[in-house]
């Protein structure tokens, strides 16, 4: 009796069609379609949330203009203290010289050296050469108000990698307020004694997404 011959590859090929529809079972029940609406229910009101990014954050200062552009306080590697608008507002400062007792590590001279006006001490150095209007240099003795200042920026430690040169004790830099995106129309008052009166006035006006006007005025009385 002659003996059935075998193909060497004739075994394989049921394992490959097996393994072809092993596969295709496989990857059919992978697939997921979405369940249909039942009758009973019900469809949730769209969410809208509206937030307005333009207004200051209050007391936590999350922007400076203390290194070369407007940037995050983390992205600088030394320490800062920023001074609010909403601070000094519910301070009611009217003086540089009020809004910088928030900082630590800064003391006031009395015309120490003939020199009149704004005359600090930062870290043990003078800031006649460090303070800065909106990152200008600001060396003239007078006695700054805080009516037009948006915030104040104080930077400790060595700041002539950024400013060119300077003492060691840090850089106090100046803000000024700048136009807005939205209305603002805010009046303030203060009264003395000794006839002391002030009045101010920050009025803020939005033509158009890029474009705004802004006045701040100030009018003071100190009776003498």
């Amino acid at each position: 009796m002659k003996q059935p011959q075998f193909h060497p590859l004739a075994g394989i090929l049921p394992l490959g069609a097996m393994m072809a529809g092993m596969i295709f079972v496989h990857g059919d029940s992978c697939a997921q379609t979405a369940p249909a609406p039942k009758a009973g229910d019900k469809e949730l009101p769209t969410v809208k949330i509206e937030s307005d990014r333009d207004k200051p954050d209050g007391l936590r200062g999350t922007t400076t203009r203390v290194g070369k552009t407007l940037q995050d306080p983390h992205d600088i590697p030394q320490a800062i203290t920023t001074i609010t608008n909403s601070l000094m507002e519910q301070q009611q400062v009217g003086s540089l010289r009020e809004a910088l007792r928030n900082v630590s590590g800064l003391t006031f001279n009395a015309a120490e050296g003939g020199r009149s006006g704004d005359n600090m001490n930062l870290r043990g150095f003078y800031t006649f050469g460090d303070l800065y209007m909106d990152g200008i240099r600001d060396t003239a003795q007078y006695n700054r108000e805080t009516f037009n200042l948006e915030q104040i920026d104080v930077l400790r430690g060595a700041g002539a990698m950024l400013f060119g040169r300077g003492q060691a004790g840090g850089v106090i830099n100046l803000v000024s307020k700048t136009p807005l995106r939205y209305d603002q129309y805010k009046f303030t008052g203060s009264v003395g004694t000794r006839d002391y009166r002030e009045v101010t006035a920050d009025l803020n006006k939005a033509f158009s997404a890029d474009t705004g006007l802004r006045v701040n005025l100030m009018q003071r009385d100190e009776g003498s």
